[in-house]
């Protein structure tokens, strides 16, 4: 069986980082969660489900000195786990 997964995150809160890092977390959540559904699949809570209207993570921790592209991958498998683990 065969399934499209179309991910749509209207907003995106990120607290304590500099503009310029927001679009660079945000670019990296984007091609981590692509890469993620890619190679483990689309995990069966998801299956069957038209629409999640939202999702809170919480706070996601992450040092500070990260670069932006490592937060944003944080950001994408903490999402992912949150899935799997629903």
């Amino acid at each position: 069986m065969s399934y499209t997964l179309e991910f749509n995150i209207e907003r995106l809160v990120l607290e304590g980082f500099s503009p310029h890092d927001r679009n660079r977390i945000s670019n990296s959540l984007q091609l981590e969660l692509t890469r993620i559904f890619r190679e483990k699949g689309i995990p069966d809570s998801l299956k069957g489900n038209s629409e999640i209207a939202r999702m809170n993570l919480g706070k996601v921790k992450v040092p500070s000195h990260n670069k932006p592209e490592l937060i944003g991958n944080k950001v994408a498998q903490t999402i992912y786990s949150s899935f799997k683990n629903g």
